[in-house]
């Protein structure tokens, strides 16, 4: 019988180690992180190759690199490490009774979308939780929630660590609307085709949901002109081109 099919022969701590190297990639900052001697890091090292048949890592100048069988057990360990955990903590957590503090990252947008709902969800039923809500970009509140600042963050993802849960909340779409008395065609080579400017908050992140939804237009042409937010953007396409001014 091979020895992973008989957990008594098993040294649950190894799973640990193995979560600890994984996660440094560095065998004398995977030992401090538990911690543990050096040495006795290199000879846990040493079992879980025996144990799994699999050279784990292999030694790199700037550390140690995980073998592709090491890679595809990094999601599950530390799954499987979170359920144990969550089963010797032996808590159950109670809504009503709770006086927890969730520390929440969302855009301005995601607030008007998902706050109303939420706060009258808590009010009603775990009126002693309250939220701390932060405003970060997509990459700061995927940071956050790796590295345990955030519990929650609510925005628009692309690819995610394989370690963070996610779930999809709702689907959304562009419209275009227009008045019907003035006869503006809303086609695909229209005014949506080409707009006069487009509102970018961040100048250097241009809004990748708007030129995707742009893509497939046939007659979409170069990208229109990124305007800062606020209460001139709707006129800035407006404003006349001028010269400098002669004295």
């Amino acid at each position: 019988m091979h020895p992973t099919n008989n957990l008594r022969a098993i040294d649950l701590n190894l799973l640990v180690v193995l979560d600890a190297l994984l996660h440094e990639r560095h065998l004398t900052r995977a030992a401090a992180r538990l911690p543990m001697s050096q040495p006795a890091m290199s000879h846990a090292l040493a079992r879980l190759r025996l144990l799994l048949g699999d050279p784990l890592f292999h030694r790199t100048r700037g550390g140690l690199r995980p073998t592709p069988h090491a890679l595809a057990l990094e999601a599950p360990l530390r799954e499987v490490l979170a359920q144990v955990r969550r089963l010797l903590a032996g808590a159950v957590f109670e809504p009503a009774a709770s006086r927890r503090v969730f520390r929440l990252a969302m855009s301005d947008y995601g607030a008007s979308v998902a706050l109303p709902p939420l706060m009258r969800c808590l009010r009603r039923d775990a009126p002693g939780i309250d939220l701390e809500i932060s405003y970060a970009s997509r990459s700061g509140m995927i940071a956050g929630v790796a590295d345990g600042q955030l519990d929650l963050a609510l925005a628009v993802f692309g690819e995610t660590p394989a370690d963070i849960r996610r779930a999809v909340l709702f689907h959304e779409g562009f419209v275009c609307a227009a008045d019907a008395g003035q006869g503006v065609p809303v086609t695909p080579d229209g005014p949506l085709a080409r707009p006069p400017a487009l509102v970018a908050a961040r100048p250097a992140q241009p809004p990748a949901e708007v030129d995707a939804a742009r893509a497939p237009l046939a007659h979409a042409g170069p990208a229109p002109p990124r305007r800062p937010p606020g209460p001139a953007a709707p006129r800035a396409h407006d404003a006349p081109r001028r010269g400098p001014r002669r004295p």
